[in-house]
């Protein structure tokens, strides 16, 4: 800018500055920051010595590293494919990766790649923080002592509890949920018009049966404090077959943490409602759809990402849906190395026992072995260990895939 320039500028904002206008605000309507007001201002005639003040925009290049790993436009297709399938409609872009390479074989992209073009074509998952609408029963007396449950195999620990939605004439009925603690597998669901003890009984002969449950079987349920869940037919049934009930603290949902949040995915996730239907054998056949679902198409972040009903089924089931994805994990790894930062692969592991409210030992012997140089967690033991607290939490079997290892 010319010293000619440069004066007309002071001028302008000295008038402005007349007019009541502060100075910060009229040099920036000009363009120019206060400091440099001042510098004019001080020196009307200052002349720009650079060699080169009439300096032009250097077109900018980009060079970013990443543009390397940059997916072809075919395998990016074939993932928009998969994402708008609409078979995998109610499946996150994490549960389609997985599904899709053990189907096909081949590990087209990372799961926050799919992630990523998910989002980019509007294909996201908004989750909802309203809260759900469960039954709460604190009244009465605590019968039965909540235990620190853990399970190394199917059929050792059930959960369950239950919930309501209302039918097309705004009636409520209550849904029965019973899931296994180690596949996450819902082994029982069922709608009733009540939440009797006689349809507690009813409910939960017939899961015992489906699962093959026989006396002396040494299975634990655990429920909360609700009516059905505490009254003597129940607990009858379950001293006949040598059941252990074990019951939440009142008025704390925490203590029953996994049953809730399935109610949470089969309404949210799953978007389950009945309010087209009336009756209960019409709401049952709605549901039996999406249980089915959730127990062998939705992949579980709790156990490895293996869906509930594999698990179930047993380890052999397990490691061969693992070991398929490793195997094309890996075989995309050889093909396309550069794409992997640090050069690490996903981990397709098995994942090993599952604990419902487990103890401070057990706590303290997990948190070591995920953390060893913790402090904190080491002085915790060495207390335990004086005091004789941690002999039993250190209990662990001795095979990792064993399916009889004891409670």
């Amino acid at each position: 800018m010319s010293p000619e320039a440069r004066k007309r500028v002071v001028s302008m904002i000295k008038d402005a500055v007349d007019q009541g206008l502060c100075v910060k605000k009229a040099t920036s309507l000009v363009g120019i920051s206060d400091s440099t007001y001042y510098i004019w201002k001080e020196e009307p005639e200052l002349v720009d010595k650079r060699t080169k003040h009439h300096r032009t925009k250097r077109e900018r290049v980009v060079t970013n590293p990443q543009t390397k790993m940059a997916i072809p436009q075919e395998v990016r297709e074939k993932i928009i494919a998969q994402l708008r399938d609409p078979q995998m409609a109610h499946l996150s872009p994490r549960h389609i990766q997985i599904w899709s390479t053990f189907n096909s074989g081949v590990h087209l992209a990372s799961v926050r790649t799919y992630q990523r073009i998910a989002k980019e074509i509007g294909r996201t998952f908004k989750k909802s923080h309203k809260r759900s609408g469960f039954m709460v029963n604190p009244d009465g007396k605590i019968v039965v002592r909540r235990r620190s449950c853990r399970a190394d195999r199917p059929n050792q620990v059930y959960m369950w509890d239950i919930s309501y939605l209302k039918n097309k004439n705004g009636k409520k009925i209550y849904l029965f949920l019973v899931e296994d603690l180690y596949s996450r597998k819902i082994v029982g669901a069922e709608f009733f018009e009540s939440q009797t003890a006689e349809n507690a009984v009813k409910f939960f002969k017939r899961i015992l049966k489906e699962n093959g449950i026989t006396k002396g079987h040494k299975l634990v349920v655990h429920s909360d404090n609700g009516p059905a869940m505490r009254s003597m037919p129940l607990i009858k049934l379950f001293e006949e077959y040598g059941i252990l009930l074990s019951l939440s603290r009142p008025h704390i949902s925490n203590d029953n943490p996994f049953i809730e949040s399935l109610f949470r995915t089969l309404k949210h996730a799953y978007g389950c409602n009945v309010r087209h239907v009336i009756t209960v054998d019409e709401c049952n056949k709605v549901l039996a759809k999406i249980v089915h679902s959730y127990n062998f198409e939705r992949p579980h972040s709790s156990i490895g990402y293996v869906t509930p009903g594999i698990r179930h089924e047993g380890i052999d089931k397990e490691n061969e849906f693992l070991n398929t994805l490793k195997k094309a994990q890996e075989a995309h790894f050889i093909a396309h190395e550069n794409r992997y930062i640090g050069k690490k692969m996903r981990k397709y592991e098995r994942v090993g026992a599952q604990f419902l409210n487990p103890d401070l030992g057990v706590r303290v012997i997990n948190g070591i072995e995920e953390v060893p140089a913790s402090g904190f967690l080491s002085r915790w033991a060495s207390l335990m260990l004086k005091n004789g607290s941690l002999v039993m939490a250190t209990h662990k079997p001795s095979d990792k895939n064993s399916d009889f290892a004891p409670l």
